[in-house]
């Protein structure tokens, strides 16, 4: 207690509790290269935890800046990537729903976002919320829709521009290879959206499917990926839930079991 209250009132967090033991884990297998298919994922100690944990709990610090920042920002504490989902296809729905538009989304991802963020420009944003008492939690990626009324040419090129500028003058950099576009239309007659995304002179590859937070989406709503990958995922556990009833296994921890790797995941 004694190391937290005096880190609270030096501003100084110990170095000794900055180390952390780094695991590489791979995105894709087999992975090509270390920069792009590795994700580090960091192992801090416990008393670093238990002190981030007093922060975001002492005077509310969360909701404070929660009333301040964009309503639709999901990534805070009461809100959650279901709200985030659901108020996306609202305005997809409503879009189509009227007729006479399509739909054409961005979705971003930026590399080493939390790495590469220059911590002065943190230091700014904080300070634009008038005082210390805040904390703003910052996401590696985005989404951006734009609402193409029929013949209309699409501006989502020109706010990719601006997106890519904003995070390069922050120490930041879109990942060209993972940013996605996906075209949500059921004109019957419409143009095509000829003009490209590109990032840093690299073409953004258009697809009809993207998993955003855990769910599939695809450009014809339908949810037939989503609901294969959830039962592709459940039956891989199944099989290690038979080969455990086989050992004898209690039905009691069976349905433990049950609850916690294959029910959470429908």
């Amino acid at each position: 207690m004694d190391i937290y209250n005096t880190s609270v009132l030096q501003g100084v967090f110990p170095d000794q509790l900055k180390r952390s033991i780094v695991v590489p884990i791979p995105k894709v297998s087999p992975p090509q290269t270390i920069e792009d298919d590795l994700r580090p994922i960091s192992l801090t100690a416990q008393v670093s935890k238990v002190m981030e944990g007093f922060m975001l709990h002492v005077q509310s610090l969360m909701s404070e800046v929660g009333l301040k920042l964009d309503p639709k920002q999901f990534a805070l504490p009461g809100k959650s990537t279901t709200q985030a989902l659901v108020y996306l296809l609202h305005l997809v729905h409503a879009a189509l729903d009227q007729g006479h538009c399509s739909v054409r989304i961005f979705f971003a991802d930026f590399k080493k976002g939390f790495d590469l963020v220059d911590h002065n420009v943190i230091i700014d944003e904080l300070l634009k919320l008038q005082d210390w008492n805040g904390r703003i939690k910052f996401v590696d990626d985005a989404t951006a829709l734009e609402i193409v009324p029929r013949c209309s040419p699409s501006l989502l090129p020109i706010l990719v521009n601006d997106v890519s500028q904003y995070a390069s003058s922050r120490g930041m950099k879109l990942n060209s290879k993972k940013c996605k576009e996906m075209t949500i239309s059921f004109l019957q007659y419409h143009l095509p959206l000829d003009n490209a995304i590109y990032i840093d002179g690299s073409p953004v590859q258009s697809v009809s499917s993207f998993k955003l937070l855990g769910v599939l989406l695809r450009e014809d709503l339908s949810w037939c990926d989503h609901v294969d990958y959830v039962i592709k995922k459940a039956n891989s556990r199944l099989y290690a839930l038979r080969k455990l009833k086989k050992a004898g296994l209690s039905d009691k921890d069976l349905v433990t079991i049950y609850s916690s790797f294959i029910r959470s995941r429908i």
